[in-house]
């Protein structure tokens, strides 16, 4: 089993240590490769960005930290006991090394996938992915779509969070990041991982009418708060 994360553009870059990645630069190669053989005059085109942060993420450099304290955005702000994560448990992906473990060191970088405008990097990366999964009896996808949508797996359960105003259902986008993350706080802090249905958080529950066998849906209904 293994549990899938998604990055976070914010980075933590106090306590850096002068230490290699843990990364086997051999099994992300192809990645890297493209990203730094992308011709200049596509920069713009391929990563949606500009050419000084295309640059700055060149420079790989030898000051790193473990993945899940380096990032720092709002989802990793939700885990309250990290050392419970078993170490090859969780994965937690990225534009640039394709995925690391949680306690792998790495170095900070400015790539989002989202900048990636390249089906053949996304190709490269999806292969990467379903290649590392391929013998996993399930996996908790706990990504966001743009990291996932490509990944095949017979046995994926996946998780949305819905506000419901009226009898409208709406998702949102730092809401649905802070749930991944104490979703997963709840998962690395109980031994039944596997009893999603009594997670509840800031007012979202289980729907049972809205999930599925492999989509756990929670909704939080601001009808019942007005």
């Amino acid at each position: 089993m293994k549990i899938l994360f998604s990055p976070s553009k914010q980075m933590d870059n106090t306590n850096l240590v002068k230490r290699a990645n843990d990364i086997n630069i051999n099994e992300v190669n192809d990645l890297i490769s493209f990203i730094k053989n992308v011709p200049s005059n596509e920069v713009l085109d391929v990563f949606k960005t500009n050419k000084n942060i295309y640059l700055d993420n060149q420079k790989i450099n030898v000051y790193s930290k473990k993945a899940i304290d380096l990032y720092n955005g709002i989802s990793f702000k939700q885990l309250t006991n990290k050392n419970n994560i078993k170490y090859e448990n969780v994965i937690i992906l990225s534009a640039l090394y394709g995925y690391s473990y949680a306690f792998d060191y790495i170095s900070k970088y400015r790539y989002d996938y989202t900048m990636l405008n390249s089906n053949k990097y996304q190709s490269l990366f999806s292969a990467k992915i379903n290649e590392l999964l391929k013998d996993e009896d399930m996996i908790i996808n706990l990504a966001s779509n743009e990291f996932t949508k490509n990944i095949k797996h017979p046995f994926m359960i996946n998780f949305t969070f819905y506000i419901k105003t009226g009898n409208s259902l709406k998702q949102h986008s730092v809401a649905s990041k802070k749930l991944r993350g104490q979703l997963l706080n709840y998962l690395i802090n109980n031994k039944d991982i596997l009893y999603f249905d009594e997670f509840s958080y800031d007012g979202y529950v289980y729907d049972e009418d809205l999930s599925t066998f492999n989509e756990f849906v929670y909704v939080k209904d601001l009808n019942y708060e007005n």
